[in-house]
């Protein structure tokens, strides 16, 4: 029987098309160009694709018809109007992709780079979709069933934020064509090896959701390896912001209980890099604090940066979803609490002073 976690992020992943590259989020007053060409489900079908899935989290759940019928009702009213808002970018993007499928070899590296880029703002947009759904779900759900559905988004978040991970890298050019195309050499095993660590993750992720240790294995472990101990500093330091940011705009347990989820989403995606690319990266640190030459210092400087990239890119990210939460009365308490506590006598104020007012300024949340 399919999990509900897998439910939605099959659900996830169909609406993005397959190949997970979108476009971004269009704006209000721009009209979708719809392309004359290409598949896209009719309303029917997405009734009745709602229809099996309802049917399958109903056995999971133990659903009653009520809500069955909430949950039924729920999902065909958001998830076709969001498909809907976003089709014309999905068609194009679908069809660029199978394009390329039957090109007979695998797209550039700044090509994947600009799908990436496109789709991650939307990716992050469905995801939010997702977690105001499942909140909704939980206002009828009891409690037994609260716990369940609390452990198989915890496994919703793990799976997505392997996808975003795996876009960042792509949108910095990291695509790797020989392991990362369908059809190449190398493409099958790199892929199922990617898709066992991200399952290991989700059962992990869903097992501490629901207060258990998982079981550990020797390709499993339960503690960070080497390569993500080098992150231990930048973990406390993303904590840090996310507490600083609680006690700026005073949010409430609610916001709060989001401030930490968003944090811990953030972290999962910069350690598993870093269980990637952590050694590199302290290898490369370490050639710039040693090289004699500017040619090394060059050289180990660029390496530093491109590798450095995708964390800034993931950090960048967590202040961006964090800035989502506080409303237009918060934003203006945290300034004006900013201006009082700023120097007198002409000196200048503290940066977090200014960036507070700024934020407030420029807030149009309601």
């Amino acid at each position: 029987m399919m999990k509900a976690g897998r439910i939605l992020t099959l659900l996830g992943m169909v609406a993005l098309a397959g190949p997970a590259f979108a476009q971004r989020t269009p704006r209000q007053d721009e009209q979708q160009q719809i392309p004359a060409a290409g598949f896209w489900p009719t309303p029917l079908m997405m009734e009745r694709f709602i229809d099996r899935l309802t049917e399958d989290l109903a056995v999971t759940y133990d659903l009653d018809e009520d809500q069955l019928y909430n949950t039924r009702e729920l999902w065909k009213e958001r998830f076709p109007g969001w498909l809907n808002d976003h089709r014309g970018e999905i068609m194009q993007l679908t069809n660029e992709y199978f394009e390329a499928l039957l090109a007979g070899e695998p797209p550039a590296p700044a090509e994947v780079a600009g799908w990436a880029g496109r789709a991650l703002p939307l990716f992050d947009e469905f995801a939010d979709l997702v977690e105001g759904v499942t909140e909704e779900m939980g206002t009828y759900f009891t409690d037994d069933q609260r716990v369940m559905l609390d452990s198989h988004m915890a496994g919703f978040r793990t799976g997505t934020g392997f996808v975003v991970q795996r876009l960042g890298v792509w949108s910095e050019g990291g695509f790797d064509p020989e392991t990362e195309w369908p059809g190449s050499p190398g493409h099958g095993a790199a892929e199922r090896q990617r898709e066992r660590e991200m399952q290991e993750a989700i059962q992990r992720a869903e097992a501490e959701a629901r207060g258990e240790t998982p079981a550990e294995t020797d390709d499993q472990p339960s503690q960070p390896d080497a390569s993500t101990t080098a992150a231990d500093a930048g973990q406390d330091e993303w904590t840090k912001y996310v507490e600083g940011f609680i006690v700026r705009y005073q949010l409430t347990a609610e916001q709060q209980a989001k401030a930490y989820k968003v944090l811990r989403s953030q972290q999962e995606q910069r350690d598993r890099y870093l269980r990637r690319q952590g050694d590199q990266l302290a290898a490369a640190r370490q050639a710039l604090q040693t090289a004699k030459t500017d040619e090394e210092r060059s050289r180990a400087s660029a390496t530093v940066d491109q590798l450095q990239r995708p964390l800034d890119r993931m950090f960048t990210q967590l202040v961006e979803r964090l800035d989502r939460l506080p409303t237009r009365k918060q934003r203006l308490a945290a300034a004006e609490a900013a201006r009082v506590a700023a120097p007198r006598d002409g000196q200048t104020k503290p940066p977090a002073a200014q960036s507070s007012e700024n934020e407030a300024s420029a807030s149009e949340n309601p």
